[in-house]
């Protein structure tokens, strides 16, 4: 009970992704609270169940109407967007947490912790540039949707809100801090240098 409750108040960061797309992938996260650094998995994506979301939304598009929204009212209009904005974000943040897997605390030998903070700060720019991106896309479409009335931009900012929210720890001050090499993460300085963590850790 004490373990479980302890994974629930983690607040973690991903930071880097070994083996991306391949059956043995795993993500490396650091927690936000301690520093601590956590090995995850993602969970498997339930078909049925994606399916059943894909039917549901593609009728709430169809029976969605325009008319709606109070596009009269260009200060109600912007509170209802933004509260729409904020939801899809913290929404599409929680459904990444909520896939992970597997976490297991790992502590890593110095010459790991190098190893892989250089594989993590490598892509973070261009990690950064792509969440910019679609922060910027999600709020543009909810700009163009007041210009151009079409609930097929109001549900594209919905779609890129949450997409962005995905990507969210990316902008953190943690992933930031962990870029710049000034978070004090504790690591092992004896032991099996030589033995990988995905050997240790299975």
């Amino acid at each position: 009970m004490n373990d479980l409750k302890e994974k629930q108040d983690l607040k973690l960061v991903p930071f880097y992704t070994e083996n991306q797309g391949k059956e043995n992938s795993y993500t490396l996260c650091v927690d936000a609270k301690t520093n601590d650094i956590y090995k995850v998995k993602d969970k498997e994506v339930n078909t049925s169940k994606f399916l059943l979301i894909f039917m549901l939304v593609l009728v709430l598009t169809r029976l969605f109407s325009i008319e709606l929204l109070p596009l009269h009212n260009i200060f109600i209009f912007a509170v209802i967007n933004l509260l729409i904005f904020i939801i899809s974000l913290t929404f599409g943040h929680s459904m990444r947490t909520k896939m992970f897997d597997n976490i297991q605390k790992v502590i890593l030998t110095e010459s790991e912790w190098k190893k892989y903070l250089d594989k993590s700060r490598h892509f973070y720019l261009r990690q950064v540039i792509f969440a910019t991106v679609l922060l910027i896309l999600s709020i543009s479409c909810f700009i163009i949707l007041y210009v151009i009335p079409s609930k097929w931009w109001f549900f594209g900012g919905i779609a890129a809100s949450i997409l962005t929210g995905t990507q969210l720890s990316l902008l953190s001050k943690t992933r930031y801090l962990l870029y710049k090499n000034k978070l004090n993460i504790p690591v092992n300085d004896e032991g099996e240098e030589n033995e990988d963590i995905d050997k240790r850790h299975n």
